[in-house]
């Protein structure tokens, strides 16, 4: 019998595109083939979820900075649950570190220079497109996951801080 398999030398680097096992005819067929792939598409989803969720939560605050970046606090921000500990101290100017610190529900409570009555309206269209683009994703990611093979249904997970 001759050996027909495909070598790689020694010192080449690459990616595994796809994992394959042949057996003889006759011979009971494994299951392998179709996990190893299964796994990678997951591992993939995973991946491609994360940074999807990651550019989302990036554009929603690029957008908070927009509404708010360098607007000057014109009163002290306090916990609401704990009066006594002050979040933001009047005078401050709104940076995008400070705007990604805070809440949404505190992001409604500043008190700023200037006055624009629409701007609750904005911050919280703002946040509603993103948890509804979040929650397509989660959907997706769903199905995706009652589509796997048996045995392989784990779902990526990510945490939101807001």
């Amino acid at each position: 019998m001759r050996d027909a398999s495909l070598y790689c030398p020694p010192g080449i680097e690459g990616t595994i595109v796809d994992v394959k096992i042949f057996t003889r005819k006759g011979g009971e067929k494994r299951r392998t083939p179709q996990g190893y792939r299964s796994h990678a598409d997951l591992q993939n989803w995973r991946r491609t979820w994360a940074d999807e969720i990651r550019i989302l939560t990036d554009e929603r605050l690029k957008r908070l900075s927009d509404l708010l970046g360098d607007k000057i606090l014109q009163a002290d921000l306090h916990d609401e649950k704990n009066q006594t500990k002050r979040l933001l101290t009047k005078g401050v100017e709104l940076t995008r570190e400070i705007i990604e610190k805070i809440s949404t529900r505190n992001l409604k409570r500043l008190k700023l220079n200037e006055k624009d009555p629409l701007l609750i309206e904005k911050i919280e269209e703002v946040e509603e497109m993103t948890s509804r683009q979040i929650d397509v994703l989660r959907k997706i990611t769903e199905e995706r996951k009652e589509k796997a093979p048996e045995g392989r249904r784990t779902a990526p997970r990510a945490s939101s801080s807001w």
